[in-house]
């Protein structure tokens, strides 16, 4: 093949500079590109660590390049074998010749590039400005590397246009290491370290726990098998980097003498995947340690615990330490049934323990959740987190950690009802306030600061609030909405009061239901909104109108049953951070060539959109789609011959487009 001569006719690499790893006989996860003297000791170094404490093999030149070492066949391997290419572009990046044969070979591989852009733009890529023309002028006044220049241009043209990060000062660089962890456990399908479902009885397992670490370094060293001569600093680690080697070759594995499941957890970390051709021998004097044994006798009882408690870590060890050493099954049967009527106080002094650490985004995002996005999507809760100027992304990991929140089976956001009741709780006495409920207009003052309104039939308890009373409290309590307000959900039947929130200037998410206007107000501002839904409105013909309006930092698009809605406006090509849109049971007809702008777009559903008969031509631009749903489509004849280009695609669905017709 042309690209196993990418590097014929370099001189070998200095240390600082490229590398070769002599010593690793396991896949390449992620291959790091860059220019040594600009970033080795910095983001480059931070992006190793990183991900090399997560249990994936990382090539990065610094651990095993010493100077005058040059395997170009087995540079050439790390690159083929990766499953994904990091490329950091930096001032000095060009006057690298082995960076940018390294760059070519890359692209050639097709294998995915994150571009990185250190203190550079990407246009000094694609136009050769500043240092990157220097460096080239350099090569042809000296007639080096003639035969491969060109090679070279094109190569750092055709990844200036990838989608990618940049980074100019040191605040960037840790957003950006945050954000390629979370892209490299995208791609790579690597399950980070992650707190155990049922940290139940931690202290009693210490010893265990050790003996099994002990005995999988044994193990490994027997094997023979490192990673880059380096220690693994926990369990998990090992076990990626296991599961890794076990995949790529048939393996004959014997484990003698097992006497705890731990054991078969983290020696067979990849037991489902091995290779066809493998065989395991596992040999035990305890038949139990080969299937899970509860409680002799409490079976039926602990199963119960789990259930009232929803499996909550921290209730079933206030609840374990209750019962530690009482073995009457009628106190448990009590307790149990005292559990599912009141939560005790002490678990709920227990849960607002771990409320009181959280930090303050971590306790507001904790809050929104509560109050808000139970139910709803991830991605419209980050987006608003991140339009309030909060690390979205990076909260909900650590709210997941700390098993405060999850996600159900439909990828929708759900919270155990005591954390639930524990954040609706506090919410009701702190300000910014969180207005769910209309008996809550009757406690807070014209003055206060207001973060959310939810107006919404489905959240009044008609018994106690009849509908009218939204309304007498608005009009006894003088309601004027803040500057402020971020989230403002108005339900069916709330439509006519979409006006409070006319002095609003910071609205982040809008969602409404069954509005009884023909377009969105015009004196809404829409500047800073992340997240807009429209459900059931049948009246609405239009959004925002074209160019002025455009709300240019939405992150989510969501519009259902709106049946006159038959086009989008073209202003949506400016909507470069739009991830998410879903337009279903829509009359939408079809989409504006400007819709294929939307480089950051990962998830489209056009379902039951019966009048769209054809999608645009270049609708294969939207090369970040992970997600997409033309279910129902009746009319749509044909896909545009572009689509081949959405390789990332990992959800597509045509069920019920009955006049499609694929070439």
């Amino acid at each position: 093949m042309e690209i196993v001569n990418a590097f014929d006719g370099l001189a070998p690499p200095s240390a600082s500079t490229c590398a070769t790893s002599s010593s690793s006989a396991l896949p390449c996860n992620v291959f790091i590109n860059h220019r040594g003297p600009d970033v080795k000791h910095k983001l480059a170094t931070d992006i190793y660590n990183a991900l090399h404490s997560m249990g994936l093999n990382v090539f990065l030149d610094s651990h095993d390049l010493h100077l005058g070492d040059f395997f170009p066949s087995e540079l050439q391997q790390a690159l083929s074998s990766s499953s994904l290419h990091v490329a950091i572009f930096s001032p000095t990046y060009a006057k690298s010749p082995w960076c940018l044969a390294e760059l070519s070979f890359m692209l050639k591989t097709g294998t995915p590039i994150i571009p990185i852009f250190y203190r550079v733009q990407p246009e000094d890529l694609r136009h050769l400005k500043g240092i990157y023309a220097d460096s080239f002028s350099e090569y042809e006044k000296k007639g080096r590397y003639i035969d491969k220049l060109e090679e070279w241009k094109k190569a750092l043209r055709d990844v200036s246009f990838y989608k990618g990060e940049s980074v100019n000062n040191e605040e960037e660089e840790r957003r950006v290491l945050k954000n390629i962890v979370n892209r490299v456990l995208e791609v790579t399908n690597i399950v980070p370290l992650k707190l155990t479902k049922y940290p139940v009885g931690l202290e009693e397992l210490v010893a265990d726990f050790e003996m099994t670490v002990s005995q999988f370094t044994q193990l490994l060293e027997e094997l023979k098998f490192k990673v880059n001569h380096q220690p693994f600093n926990n369990i998990e680690q090992g076990k990626n980097i296991l599961s890794n080697y076990l995949r790529s070759v048939p393996v004959f594995i014997v484990l003698d003498d097992v006497d705890h499941p731990e054991q078969l957890e983290a020696l067979l970390p990849a037991k489902d995947s091995l290779a066809r051709e493998s065989l395991v021998i596992v040999t035990t004097q305890d038949k139990d340690v080969l299937r899970p044994s509860p409680i002799l006798g409490y079976e039926d009882l602990v199963e119960n615990f789990v259930n009232v408690s929803n499996g909550l870590p921290l209730s079933l060890k206030v609840v374990g330490a209750q019962l530690y050493g009482r073995f009457n099954k009628d106190l448990w049967k009590e307790l149990s049934h005292k559990i599912s009527r009141i939560l005790p106080s002490d678990i709920i002094n227990r849960l607002r323990i771990s409320y009181d650490a959280l930090d303050r985004e971590e306790k507001q995002m904790f809050l929104d959740v509560s109050c808000f996005f139970i139910g709803q999507d991830k991605m419209t809760a980050t987006a608003v987190w991140e339009g309030s100027g909060w690390s979205g992304q990076w909260g909900w990991e650590s709210l997941v950690n700390k098993c405060l929140v999850d996600l159900d089976n439909n990828n929708k956001i759900k919270m155990h009802d005591h954390l639930r009741d524990l954040g609706r709780d506090i919410a009701r006495t702190l300000s910014p306030y969180r207005l769910w409920s209309p008996d809550q207009f009757m406690d807070i003052s014209k003055q206060e600061e207001i973060r959310g309104i939810i107006l919404n039939t489905a959240t009044d308890d008609v018994h106690k609030f009849p509908g009218s009373l939204w309304q007498r409290s608005m009009w006894l309590c003088g309601f004027k909405i803040p500057y402020e307000l971020k989230v403002f959900v108005v339900g069916e039947k709330y439509g006519n009061y979409l006006h409070i929130a006319k002095s609003s200037r910071e609205l982040t998410l809008l969602s409404c239901t069954g509005l009884p206007q023909r377009n969105l107000p015009s004196w809404m501002s829409l500047k800073n909104l992340r997240v807009l839904e429209l459900h059931g409105c049948h009246n609405i013909a239009g959004l925002w109108k074209d160019g002025v309006e455009a709300p240019v930092e939405l992150r989510v698009l969501i519009i259902s049953s709106c049946w006159k809605l038959q086009s989008i406006p073209k202003s949506i090509g400016y909507l470069k951070n739009l991830k998410k849109i879903s337009l279903s049971h829509c009359a939408v007809k079809s989409l504006p060539e400007e819709f294929c702008s939307l480089q950051s777009l990962e998830h489209l559903q056009l379902k039951y959109c019966d009048t769209l008969s054809s999608l645009p031509s270049c609708f294969g631009h939207l090369t970040d789609l992970r997600h997409l749903d033309l279910s129902y489509c009746k009319a749509l004849k044909m896909l545009p011959d572009s689509c081949k280009h959405l390789t990332l695609l990992q959800h597509f669905d045509l069920e019920g487009c009955q006049s499609l017709t694929l070439q």
